[in-house]
């Protein structure tokens, strides 16, 4: 009981720092979309696709590897570390060294300059990392958040300050840097544990190949999810990117404060109950619940009422951006039932079978972006959400192999939520502000519906008013 009270409370704290987070990236995607042009934005966007995939390679796993664990010493802690910092050097520098390789690839000199300046951002990162996973371990949600929401409202206004003077690219630079420097000061100040220097006595290497095998998996993901932004803006230019990335922004900056924070939670519950079936079974089915119920909603609504939302949020320049994210809508439900087998395979210590799924599954999702590349950006967009509708049956498939608990339940449970309440959310919304009411009145009432609707439809199912009440319960605790 006092484990499922940290976890709901956990969940809570987290839940609440992230809807900041949430409004406040929202927030400054409208204000730096009005001062910024589509060129801009798609000139960072180009950059950002290749060399976010340093960020992999800087954590390789290790946080996740060290947050998995019961028990970590002292000196196992320093020595992860010194290894993540000595990553984020490296990264840096190679990311430093592969500016003009990057401006040539897409043909736009301005990229040099805007490579170097994020290579930076990697060496603070990768002392950043254990930090993190310090405060996770010790479940401390609050400071997390805290820290969190601080180090980003800093960096946004670093960055609308800059573009108010100069409405360039130097505007998100200013923010990446910012916003970086900021949290990393922050964790030092507030996790009260600094490292030792390395010990040769003490070995990581079984966290270090666990964390391998999650780094390639991961990897494999982060080429997929962003082969697209590459695709488009190699194809058809950076204005184009632009539209895009503002489309795939709208839809991933809530997916991320969906899925991050959740597994923020689980994961280290997860580890301390894996062993018992039943509980771990009930966990995962309640935590499965609430984010593809609260996901399908939230994705649902926003499908329905995309060109609204983009017309008066972002501007007119904007509006080809609705009909991409409408697309993309589709696929981040896809994204949050794939959290689930993420979870057994982590719970599990899998990361070995999971990397072997993506060595085969990731492909798949690449094949359907370009095969949507002849429809423009919004084939690209379909091609994806086909990919990962894919890509989460054989995640499913081959997790029912990995646990010890009946996957099945997990995959109708997911697939149902989602379909009765994210389809009738989009038509509910879509149907008010086509036939009732439209603008802004109708922005607020359609999603209203859609919500009681979803409170109607869960009143009327015995399970799920069981499961909510026991959650509701757990949280209250």
């Amino acid at each position: 009981m006092s484990l499922a009270r940290s976890a709901s409370r956990g969940a809570m704290t987290t839940l609440f720092w992230q809807m900041l987070r949430t409004g406040l990236q929202i927030g400054s995607l409208i204000v730096l979309s009005r001062l910024l042009g589509p060129r801009e934005i798609g000139l960072m966007s180009m950059v950002v696709a290749i060399t976010g995939i340093g960020g992999l390679l800087r954590d390789f796993g290790l946080s996740v590897g060290s947050v998995r664990l019961k028990n970590l010493s002292h000196e196992e802690k320093s020595n992860l570390f010194w290894v993540n910092g000595l990553l984020g050097s490296c990264i840096a520098a190679i990311c430093f060294l592969l500016a003009v390789p990057i401006a040539n690839f897409y043909d736009q000199p301005e990229l040099v300059n805007i490579t170097r300046i994020l290579s930076v951002t990697f060496l603070i990162s990768g002392l950043s990392t254990q930090l993190q996973a310090e405060l996770q371990r010790n479940l401390r949600f609050s400071t997390m958040g805290a820290i969190e929401l601080t180090a980003q409202a800093v960096g946004v206004a670093a960055a609308i300050l800059v573009a108010l003077q100069t409405p360039t690219v130097a505007a998100l630079l200013t923010q990446a840097i910012v916003q970086s420097v900021t949290f990393f000061l922050f964790q030092l100040a507030k996790t009260q544990w600094w490292p030792s220097w390395p010990s040769r006595t003490t070995s990581i290497r079984h966290i270090v190949r666990f964390g391998a095998g999650l780094s390639g998996t991961q990897l494999l993901a982060y080429v997929s999810k962003n082969v697209d932004n590459v695709l488009i803006g190699m194809r058809f230019g950076a204005y184009e990117l632009g539209v895009y990335s503002r489309a795939f922004q709208l839809v991933t900056t809530p997916l991320l404060q969906m899925m991050s924070p959740m597994s923020r939670v689980s994961l280290p519950v997860f580890a301390r109950i894996v062993d018992d079936d039943q509980q771990f079974l009930r966990y995962l089915v309640a935590a499965q619940t609430v984010v593809i119920a609260g996901g399908a909603l939230f994705f649902g609504c926003l499908a329905g009422t995309a060109d609204v939302i983009i017309g008066i949020l972002l501007g007119s320049a904007w509006l080809a951006a609705a009909p991409i994210s409408q697309a993309l809508a589709a696929g981040a439900v896809f994204k949050l039932l794939g959290q689930v087998p993420y979870w057994i395979f982590v719970a599990y210590g899998a990361s070995g079978r999971q990397f072997k799924l993506y060595l085969v599954g990731q492909p798949i999702i690449i094949a359907c972006i370009v095969g949507g590349l002849s429809f423009g950006s919004i084939g690209v967009a379909w091609g994806g959400t086909i990919g990962y509708g894919i890509f989460w049956a054989m995640q499913m498939w081959t997790a029912q192999s990995v646990a010890r608990i009946d996957v099945r339940k997990l995959a109708v449970n997911g697939i149902m939520t989602a379909a009765v309440i994210g389809l009738p959310a989009a038509a509910i919304t879509f149907s008010v502000l086509r036939f009732v009411i439209g603008g802004i009145p109708g922005l607020f009432l359609g999603p209203l519906l859609a919500c009681l609707y979803t409170g109607l439809l869960i009143a009327l199912m015995p399970e799920r008013r069981r499961l909510l009440i026991q959650i509701v319960r757990q949280a209250r605790g």
